[in-house]
């Protein structure tokens, strides 16, 4: 907040300059006037809260002052200053509706202060009061919007209470594609909402009013005077510092009336939908988005179904990449969802199903890492594309289908569970309801080898994408990969790479 000290009488300027610590209330801005048109100047470039003036000043009085400020509606704060000599004015003065008045000569310090907790605690209820009354003005317009029934006139109705120029603003958390969360049965978690509304306040100073719109979605309207692009930037910034995590900020309309904000939003009715069509924690205007063109081409995914069946995967691969390139052509989101769920539904169809016939590992449609490609349209067409050529892979290799049901469980069994240190033949044998080493002919029958070194190559697999990927001690992966002895699990990542654990990360970093 601002406050502005006039005073043709230097001394006492620097006086009442000096007497307060005016950061503790609020003011992290004192301006100061020598005469009545400097101080005029000063409040219509600053336009601060609370004014302190002279009554007696050359070139315009502080009651001229007073009667300029109440006549350009300002919101402010009018205290006069004032000697013994001139308590005459002082009734006049107060007849302006001035709150009050400070006497030169005697004010202190506790007085003044006294004063300024006032005007702090009354702004802070001013703003309180507007702000619920321009919550509830915007929540009315988009739920009139929403229904369709919004009319010009209707709206006019509201710039009563929303009077100003603002710029309006769409506010979205990222979050993982709703057809990705809905499939795989996950969820972003959502921030809560009045933490959120309460930040935005407090970083915007000009924020006229922030409604909660829908799941992750809000609103934000901004009087106008900020730099529209600056700020979309400085929400996105510090809402992702404050709450750890990424947001979109999609520009609605700028410098506009409630009524052409209402209109421009009306106009892009499917603008947040448009916003899985770019990268997460983007900021972007709505004049510049677009409309959706929806495909009028057939959805046929019999042909592709055949295809998959016949082992053509060439035709489902180019398919895939005809179909998801003219989605992000024409912005359907609609066609993006079900594509996104036609070919989730086809991975899932293989998961934990099938395995690798060179390492043994099952083909895994999805794990925790996976979600963080579904936030945004081109992340998840290519994890789609990059599992459906895994996929793929598995399915071309003649061995593909060469094990027996309890092979594959005891495969799918290792890789689920190769984390517990107790993991051996005999926990495997129990849990499949079959005899040790009944298993144990069976497995080495099929695939050549024994169980215990399946459950070697799997540790040792994940142990080096865990040195390549993370910075975690070598301790700690140790434990991640189901040894409790160092040294034991150094020897065996050495007879199975030649190189102790630490040797390979430092040579995989020095190739970096």
């Amino acid at each position: 907040m601002k406050v502005l000290l006039a005073d043709d009488n230097p001394l006492i300027l620097n006086r009442f300059v000096k007497m307060a610590e005016w950061k503790n209330y609020g003011f992290d801005t004192v301006l100061t006037a020598a005469d009545g048109i400097k101080a005029w100047t000063e409040f219509e470039k600053h336009r601060p809260q609370l004014v302190i003036v002279d009554i007696q000043m050359p070139r315009m009085t502080g009651i001229e002052l007073a009667q300029k400020i109440f006549d350009e509606g300002a919101d402010t704060f009018v205290y006069f200053l004032t000697s013994y000599e001139e308590y005459s004015y002082v009734k006049s003065a107060l007849d302006l509706g001035v709150c009050g008045y400070l006497l030169k000569h005697e004010t202190k310090k506790e007085n003044l202060e006294k004063i300024l907790m006032e005007v702090q605690l009354e702004i802070k209820k001013r703003k309180l009061h507007s702000r619920f009354t321009a919550e509830a003005s915007l929540r009315a317009l988009v739920r009139m919007l929403r229904d369709g029934a919004v009319s010009t006139d209707e709206i006019c109705e509201y710039e009563l209470s929303l009077p100003d120029r603002y710029n309006l603003f769409m506010l979205e958390q990222d979050h993982i594609y709703p057809i990705m969360a809905e499939i795989f049965d996950c969820e972003t978690m959502e921030i809560e909402e009045a933490p959120l509304i309460k930040y935005v306040y407090h970083v915007i100073n000009k924020a006229a009013a922030v409604i909660h719109t829908g799941k992750f979605q809000y609103l934000l309207l901004v009087k106008s005077g900020v730099p529209v692009t600056e700020t979309a930037y400085e929400i996105k910034k510090e809402l992702g510092i404050q709450f750890r995590t990424t947001f979109t900020v999609l520009i609605i309309a700028e410098q506009a009336s409630i009524a052409v904000c209402m209109e421009k939003l009306r106009k892009n009715n499917d603008i947040a939908k448009q916003k899985y069509f770019y990268a997460r924690s983007t900021v972007a205007h709505g004049d510049y988005i677009g409309t959706t063109r929806h495909i009028s081409r057939g959805w046929d995914t019999f042909k592709a179904d055949c295809w998959m069946k016949n082992k053509e995967f060439a035709k489902v691969s180019r398919w895939m990449d005809e179909t998801f390139f003219l989605s992000f052509e024409t912005r359907d989101e609609k066609r993006l969802g079900e594509l996104c769920g036609y070919f989730s539904r086809l991975l899932l169809q293989y998961h934990n199903r099938i395995a690798h016939c060179t390492t043994g590992l099952p083909f895994m449609a999805y794990d925790r890492q996976a979600q963080e490609y579904w936030y945004d349209a081109n992340s998840i067409y290519q994890w789609i594309k990059q599992k459906f050529a895994e996929l793929v892979f598995i399915l071309d290799n003649p061995c593909v289908n060469r094990y027996s049901e309890i092979v594959n469980l005891t495969i799918e069994y290792v890789n689920r569970n190769y984390t517990n240190s107790d993991l051996g033949l005999e926990l495997i044998a129990q849990e499949l309801k079959i005899s040790a080493n009944r298993l144990n002919v069976i497995f080495k029958k099929e695939t050549g080898e024994t169980i215990w070194k399946l459950i070697i190559r799997v540790r040792m697999e994940r142990a080096k994408e865990l040195l390549n990927m993370e910075d975690d001690k070598v301790t700690e992966i140790c434990r991640k990969t189901g040894y409790k002895n160092i040294s034991y699990f150094s020897k065996v990542f050495k007879d199975t790479y030649g190189l102790t654990p630490l040797e390979y990360r430092r040579r995989k970093h020095y190739e970096i």
